[in-house]
């Protein structure tokens, strides 16, 4: 679990962790400089339970994705769950996750449905259904892959067999995620399963670490996110940078023969991050350029298929030609 002020959430989350039907072996808390109450919170709790959480502070602000590489990195155990420090587990999500596991040494990734909530836990959806772009209920392939990891952390638990694939996480460009980045390269390293029924309460209260607009609102509220998130030049140059620090990542895995049991996955998906790359780039151009001159290349890349194999299809190709 990471947590940066935290006070009004984090306690109801830890006692939903260490109130599982299967606890924990381990629970690692890492703290980002929380100017809160947030440790204190911790610290009581932890009292009640000796020896089985460990708490790390630390020295410098390393943000949500160091913050995350910092605690998997620190955990022992064969299977890490990932806890954002204002959700809710239901009871059986341990048990029900070791269980997929359990089923085939091949698997190295399970995700669950979770349950969108506001800010007093009031459901507002789930997240299967609200993905509307993104078929979850069966593991993704290459073809999904390349729109981007549709799960998010809060639903996800990973064999400790990924952490030197997918440590550190992303260290050039802060476009990765820490969930979707360990999403996106679990594919090369094993097998995926998916449970097909919520196993947490995702709260979504409007200051969330990761802000996504698919979640949080309708096509007016996830158009100015877009506007103010995704449509400025820093942005374009995020993204590219982004799936540079993937095709980099990748091909120290293969350099460093890292065990696979399929090393054509591992090729696949370096072949396909490598077209996203040059997606990238080229979106990058386009921004760079006035509006009117950018419709000959923004144009091509949609006829060409690359605005639907890469993207959002035609939501992008408009975000690109008319977003100065």
């Amino acid at each position: 679990m990471c947590t940066y002020n935290g006070a009004a959430f984090v306690e109801a989350q830890l006692e939903s962790i260490l109130s599982q039907t299967r606890c924990p072996d381990e629970i690692i808390i890492s703290d980002d400089g929380s100017t809160d109450v947030t440790i204190e919170i911790v610290n009581k709790i932890a009292a009640k339970y000796p020896g089985k959480i460990q708490i790390v502070k630390n020295r410098r602000s390393r943000g949500s994705g160091g913050n995350f590489e910092n605690a998997i990195s620190l955990t022992s155990g064969d299977i890490i769950f990932l806890a954002d420090f204002d959700d809710v587990w239901f009871p059986d999500k341990v048990s029900t996750m070791i269980e997929a596991f359990a089923r085939s040494p091949e698997v190295v990734l399970v995700y669950s449905d979770a349950v969108l909530t506001n800010r007093e836990l009031n459901p507002t959806g789930t997240m299967f259904d609200r993905r509307k772009a993104a078929n979850l209920r069966k593991p993704p392939d290459l073809g999904e892959l390349s729109r981007g990891v549709a799960f998010n952390g809060p639903m996800i638990a990973f064999h400790s067999r990924l952490k030197p694939f997918v440590i550190p996480i992303s260290p050039l460009s802060m476009q990765w995620a820490h969930d979707h980045w360990i999403g996106f390269i679990a594919y090369a390293v094993g097998e995926m399963a998916v449970i097909d029924r919520p196993l947490v309460y995702y709260r979504r209260h409007g200051e969330n670490e990761g802000g996504d607009a698919e979640l949080d609102g309708g096509l007016q509220y996830q158009w100015r996110v877009v506007k103010k998130k995704h449509s400025s030049s820093k942005a374009y140059g995020e993204k590219r940078r982004g799936w540079e620090d993937m095709v980099s990542r990748l091909r120290q895995i293969k350099e460093r023969e890292l065990p696979l049991r399929q090393p054509s996955k591992l090729d696949d998906l370096l072949r396909l991050s490598e077209r996203c790359l040059n997606f990238a780039s080229a979106r990058q151009s386009q921004k760079a350029r006035s509006l009117l001159a950018r419709a000959p290349g923004t144009l091509r890349l949609l006829v060409t298929g690359d605005y639907h194999r890469y993207a959002r299809g035609f939501k992008t190709f408009i975000q690109d030609l008319i977003i100065p």
